[in-house]
């Protein structure tokens, strides 16, 4: 494909001659060639509204020889006018064609008049268009009225020779390959069986296709994606969300071991934790900061089901559709099964109703263990166990509202196309909601931890450098408890600090602007995006320390189990 040079000027325009037309001035923003066939003497040019057919009577003008890499140049060469032939697609008013819809490959195609769409809308408006007309014999006429008048489908046909599909085999990791539709660059999908049928696709691309030096990829026909689907059976493609008005939904998935070592620590994290709250919740154990604890071991076990399983699941089953993008740095899921993807992208944002309970309920425990340094007479009488349970549900509530305000408008914004979820962002309502809910949750987000680091900070300089000032009156048991707990939770929010840091980091680089941020630290960043859930699950697990340094009976029981363990061990050997 050779499309127009940016400029920063006025669009310019370009002229060239057509038959039975006579002179056409475009603009040429407006203009994409791409090759047509094998010969390198035939190309499609698709301006917005129409196609031309070019065919290249003299290849050599001015001692430039003319193929791909340069027609557009030669376009606006006046003295190489007289070397091509350009002629309108279906100009010719009277001609009248047998239409045939053949569907028994990959990409669908209209036999005789040689053409398909790029949009599945369009595909099926022209096959009503077709049988609401009863025509047997179709004129050019008709089908020019189709698409210019009754559609604008003149923007995505495309002739079933003409090599459309750009993809690039050779840099890409895995059997997913995204490439991009050139009409309108929107996005496209290939997932190959294995790895010798990427090999396959290679060289028939390289006998059959054509190959782009300029942007050292491949371009490819719909009959070549046909004839090579029909000859291996081994491809699956799809053009999903095309336009302007559709972008396509993918996953960021973490690197194959990280998301598998994230999964084996969710697993650990739900035996402790739900080990660590049958303790917890005993009713000798009860206290308001025994409350919290239990409900920030609930809501960590929670999240780390709903955020590793989602980043786990498509290495296991759907490998066929995980694509490493350079854009990203990063590997991605490119699922070709809407409902199936809808659900596992719906549990990752379930994912974040937890985490962010987890982190209110974290702040509430900072603010509580300070407030009961502050006031000890008074938290003694007013912050009681119940009052530590509604607190952690009022939280628990913010979360899950801002969170599924977000869900619902994902999933009003969710499209099924040709099996691809796609985010129609024409619907400026929705996006304006969707916009507002973030700005909250990331203000309550990081509102949430400068408390918490503030409050941490105060608990820490009481225990160490202002320890002689503490307000208590109580007996020595009772005082060396209280210091273990105010211990606790500084440890507890120290974790969870820690663990939030790729969080923070990355959340403050996507409010960032381009020009601020050079290409090595946005790569950094995407980078080290993909690592964040890993860094959230271990900080889960880490937390299980803390709780046993709390609870004695916890100790002592784990201890107990532990021992009974090695003892069967010997005894089996």
């Amino acid at each position: 494909m050779i499309k127009s040079q940016d400029s920063s000027s006025a669009p310019r325009t370009v002229s060239f001659h057509v038959d039975n037309i006579g002179e056409v001035s475009v603009y040429t923003d407006d203009l994409s060639v791409h090759p047509l066939g094998n010969t390198g003497l035939s190309f499609v040019l698709h301006h917005t509204n129409d196609l031309y057919i070019i065919n290249i009577i003299d290849r050599t003008c001015s001692d430039v020889f003319i193929d791909i890499s340069n027609i557009y140049e030669v376009l606006e060469n006046e003295t190489c006018k007289r070397n091509f032939h350009i002629s309108k697609l279906f100009d010719a008013v009277n001609d009248t064609h047998n239409v045939h819809f053949i569907d028994d490959g990959i990409i669908p195609l209209f036999e005789d008049i040689g053409i398909t769409f790029v949009d599945k809308q369009c595909i099926d408006d022209f096959k009503l268009f077709l049988s609401t007309k009863g025509i047997v014999k179709i004129s050019n006429e008709e089908i020019h009225y189709f698409l210019t008048n009754l559609t604008d489908c003149v923007q995505c046909v495309t002739l079933a020779k003409e090599h459309i599909f750009h993809v690039n085999v050779y840099e890409e990791k895995g059997l997913s390959k995204d490439g991009i539709t050139s009409i309108g660059e929107s996005p496209v999908m290939f997932s190959f069986e294995d790895d010798k049928c990427v090999d396959n696709f290679v060289d028939f691309v390289a006998l059959y296709g054509h190959i782009d030096i300029e942007h050292q990829d491949f371009l490819v026909s719909p009959s070549n994606i046909n004839e090579f689907h029909r000859i291996y059976k081994c491809l699956d493609f799809r053009i999903p969300c095309f336009g302007e008005r559709y972008d396509d939904n993918f996953l960021v998935l973490p690197p194959k071991p990280a998301a598998i070592a994230g999964s084996v620590l969710s697993i650990v994290i739900i035996v402790v934790n739900t080990y660590v709250m049958f303790v917890f919740l005993q009713t000798k154990n009860r206290s308001p900061i025994v409350i919290m604890l239990s409900a920030i071991a609930l809501t960590d076990m929670l999240t780390a089901v709903f955020v590793c399983t989602p980043m786990t699941i498509p290495y296991l089953l759907y490998d066929r559709q995980i694509t490493f993008s350079p854009h990203y740095n990063s590997w991605l899921w490119l699922s070709y099964d809407y409902v199936t993807f809808i659900l596992w992208t719906e549990s990752f944002e379930i994912s974040n109703i937890f985490h962010m309970a987890s982190i209110f309920i974290t702040t509430a425990l900072c603010v509580q263990r300070a407030v009961s340094m502050l006031f000890p007479i008074w938290s003694k009488i007013h912050i009681t166990n119940q009052v530590c349970v509604y607190t952690s549900i009022v939280l628990f509530g913010y979360s899950f509202l801002l969170n599924t305000v977000l869900i619902i408008c994902h999933l009003n914004l969710s499209f099924n196309i040709d099996g691809i979820l796609c985010i129609d962002y024409e619907r400026l309502d929705i996006l304006e909601i969707e916009s507002y809910t973030y700005l909250l949750i990331n203000i309550s987000y990081i509102s949430s931890c400068i408390l918490m680091v503030v409050c941490s900070f105060y608990i820490a300089c009481k225990l160490t450098l202002l320890r002689e000032n503490l307000k208590w009156v109580d007996s020595q048991e009772v005082q060396k408890r209280n210091r273990r707990s105010a211990f606790v939770v500084v440890v507890i929010s120290v974790i969870c600090t820690v663990s939030e840091v790729i969080s923070i980091m990355t959340l403050t680089f996507h409010f960032a602007t381009d020009e601020q941020i050079d290409k090595f630290i946005g790569d950094f960043f995407d980078l080290l995006y993909t690592y964040q859930q890993l860094s959230i699950t271990i900080g889960f697990f880490c937390n299980f320390f803390a709780y046993l340094f709390m609870g004695t009976q916890l100790r002592e029981t784990i201890f107990e189990s532990f021992k009974r363990v090695i003892n069967f061990l010997q005894c089996k050997c």
